[in-house]
């Protein structure tokens, strides 16, 4: 089986949540990296997961929280749970510059 590699937020810089994703994953890790340009800052992200992709039925898989510098920083969680559809929602992002990436790798 091939690695594949979707990122479900790419460089966000605002609170909103990212496009829907469906995959055929069996097992996933999800990874959060993020960087400020000055200073220091934080993000948090939540992993959201449907069976339906009708507005107002995601649940939250988990949430990834990063304090943020000029160095990237990041964290991962993996997960054998599953969904139809997978996004990346922004819930919060501080500091100069700040921005986060959320990918989802999986088989």
């Amino acid at each position: 089986m091939a690695i594949e590699n979707i990122f479900l937020l790419e460089n966000a810089t605002a609170v909103a949540a990212g496009a829907t994703h469906s995959p055929n994953f069996k097992s996933k890790t999800f990874q959060l990296s993020g960087s400020t340009t000055d200073g220091t800052g934080a993000a948090e992200v939540d992993v959201e997961i449907s069976n339906s992709a009708i507005v107002g039925t995601w649940g939250k898989l988990g949430t990834i929280t990063l304090v943020l510098g000029t160095t990237i920083t990041s964290d991962s969680f993996p997960s054998d749970a599953a969904y139809a559809h997978y996004r990346g929602n922004v819930k919060s992002i501080s500091g100069t510059g700040a921005k986060v990436t959320l990918s989802m790798r999986g088989v």
